[in-house]
């Protein structure tokens, strides 16, 4: 490989060969070519995604680069995280603090690759991650609907590992059934029901939750292109839930 080849083209190719140019790896990460550097990131992006485990020796380099100023730095880091949040979280747990900073980040793809590598760790160490609960729930109003839906879909893996630590979103979770996007809407009544099922205590109240849910699925009867099946399951699990407690 020459001094002007493409590290990502190169492990694109072959990803197992990361290992065997590791120094090349780190000489392009400090380098003061903002394309070296971008180079070595999406390199190590791409490993992750074909094999978390070819990433790990390289955990450090992917924390580091959360705190990238640059955004596909930052992007290689956190998706790199979240590839191998996956496999091993026990290797990650510490970078939760990093993670949780990415969600107040300018791009969206870094945000939903945060997501993704909380949601991951949190499903083994709910406690870990429950520093993210409020900026979580701050992202389930305020960010786009594809944010949205990610904290109510993607996230509640962590949240549903305990719900109890997480008392700011699942209270999102239940103002997001009155979100204008229907689809939201749809997924909140999902997570919902799901943190009902875990724990009806997590929710202010499974009666007054279920009325707004059966709205939401009348709505939903009534614009048969917005059926996707979520809402039903979710008063059904809910109606299971309220007789259950009475």
């Amino acid at each position: 490989m020459s001094d002007h080849e493409s590290l990502e083209r190169l492990v694109s190719d072959d990803p197992d060969v990361i290992a065997d140019h590791a120094e090349r790896l780190y000489r392009r990460l400090d380098a003061t070519d903002t394309h070296d550097r971008v180079d070595a990131g999406r390199a190590l992006r791409t490993a992750a995604r074909h094999d978390p485990r070819l990433v790990e020796p390289h955990s450090d380099a992917l924390i580091a680069l959360l705190a990238d100023p640059h955004g596909s730095l930052r992007l290689s880091g956190a998706v790199g995280l979240a590839e191998l949040a996956e496999a091993t979280p026990t290797s990650v747990v510490r970078a939760v603090p990093e993670l949780t900073a990415l969600l107040a980040d300018d791009a969206p793809a870094v945000r939903m690759a945060a997501i993704r590598g909380l949601a991951r760790i949190g499903e083994r160490f709910p406690g870990a991650v429950s520093v993210a609960d409020e900026p979580a729930a701050a992202l389930s109003s305020a960010a786009s609907p594809r944010i949205r839906t990610a904290v109510l879909s993607v996230f509640a893996a962590a949240v549903l590992a305990d719900p109890a630590r997480f008392p700011e979103t699942v209270g999102a979770y239940e103002r997001a059934l009155d979100d204008d996007d229907p689809r939201v809407r749809r997924c909140a009544a999902s997570a919902v029901a799901s943190v009902a099922r875990v724990d009806p205590t997590a929710l202010e109240s499974p009666e007054r939750t279920l009325e707004r849910i059966e709205r939401i699925e009348r709505r939903t009867d009534a614009q048969p292109w917005n059926h996707d099946g979520k809402t039903t399951k979710a008063a059904r699990t809910l109606r299971s839930v309220v007789e259950d407690d009475t």
